[in-house]
């Protein structure tokens, strides 16, 4: 062997080489994320769309003390809005559906159940939608970018590509979404209510949120975790000292060498990133949120009490360490995964 041979990995866009990333680790660690959370700790949820109309009146009319109401109007947005989670959406809230009387143990089960299987096929319909439109930037990149080692292939994309490709996962997360909630409601929720609890009233199931302004707020908050999980990531590989040596791509990142595997090389990088992102998703969607709000009214009002009426939103630290977990181990096993597979 001379010392001008060179190593040749194997190509990402290859029909025939193993899949790296695994989508589905990454979307039952959401699936279990997202269905652990107890009713009514959805504050750690990302992307919440405002209140439907019948939940606003049903709020309104039992409660007289302002501030009281205020208090109950903001659990109710915690219990009941859609969010887009991250990605981590919104665990099933019971299917929905409020029992006046106190559910069984087998109803508890069952919405857990419907609640984990609905997560999880987001969860992998999200990171697989991301990574095929990651995997299709990367191939176009690399008919410009011949000279680029294909195992860096990965890291030849584009910032605003991973951007653009969470915008096409949001999207996707919200039209399977919206199919699911219709399922629920028409089909599994009078089933489960017939079969489990046939003597108990149960409250008729919400209406399902506006579609379009649900598909921009998925996308968009898909945009900004993806998008912001890139750039950390990358930010972060590089101050480990992991840089591409190439001048042409100053956006590029090397892989992970066998002496430097991902557990001793990036596992940091990506539990950082991964927090980060969920964090970076949290505060858009809640500016978002108060934007929808404020835009009700925006017709009395100037654009400039428009705009000043939307304030920076303050987390905790317990606050914050809370959407930086759920995502840190989604992010995880997304890279893991790639990684466990490689190593078979």
């Amino acid at each position: 062997m001379d010392g001008s041979s060179t190593t040749v990995y194997p190509s990402r866009n290859d029909e025939d080489a193993v899949h790296e990333n695994s989508p589905e680790s990454a979307g039952l660690a959401r699936g279990l994320a997202r269905s652990a959370v107890p009713k009514g700790a959805g504050r750690i949820a990302v992307g919440r769309l405002p209140l439907r109309p019948d939940q606003i009146i049903a709020t309104k009319g039992r409660i007289s003390n302002p501030a009281r109401m205020a208090k109950i109007q903001r659990v109710a947005r915690v219990s009941d809005r859609a969010s887009t989670g991250f990605d981590f959406v919104e665990a099933h809230q019971e299917a929905k559906s409020e029992l006046v009387k106190k559910e069984s143990w087998g109803r508890r089960a069952t919405n857990f159940a419907g609640s984990l299987a609905k997560n999880t096929i987001l969860g992998m319909a999200v990171f697989a939608t991301y990574e095929e439109a990651i995997d299709k930037f990367a191939g176009e990149n690399q008919e410009v970018l011949a000279l680029i080692p294909t195992e860096e292939t990965r890291y030849s994309t584009k910032l605003w590509q991973h951007y653009a490709a969470g915008f096409c996962a949001g999207s996707v997360h919200a039209g399977l979404g919206s199919a699911i909630e219709s399922i629920v409601n028409l089909v599994w929720q009078p089933l489960a209510s017939r079969f489990l609890n046939s003597g108990a009233a149960v409250a008729t199931p919400n209406a399902a949120a506006p579609f379009v302004p649900n598909l921009l707020h998925h996308a968009t908050s898909h945009a900004v975790l993806f998008g912001s999980y890139e750039t950390v990531k990358r930010a972060t590989t590089l101050a480990l000292g992991t840089t591409s040596t190439s001048n042409t791509q100053a956006d590029t990142i090397e892989p992970p060498s066998e002496e430097n595997g991902f557990l001793e090389g990036q596992l940091v990088a990506v539990a950082l990133a991964g927090g980060t992102a969920g964090i970076c998703q949290q505060f858009v969607s809640d500016v978002a949120e108060q934007a929808i709000q404020a835009g009700k009214s925006a017709k009395k009002k100037p654009i400039g009490k428009l705009l000043a009426s939307i304030q920076p939103p303050r987390y905790s630290a317990k606050s914050l360490l809370m959407l930086s977990i759920p995502t840190s181990i989604g992010f995880v096993a997304f890279e893991y995964g790639r990684e466990a597979v490689l190593a078979d």
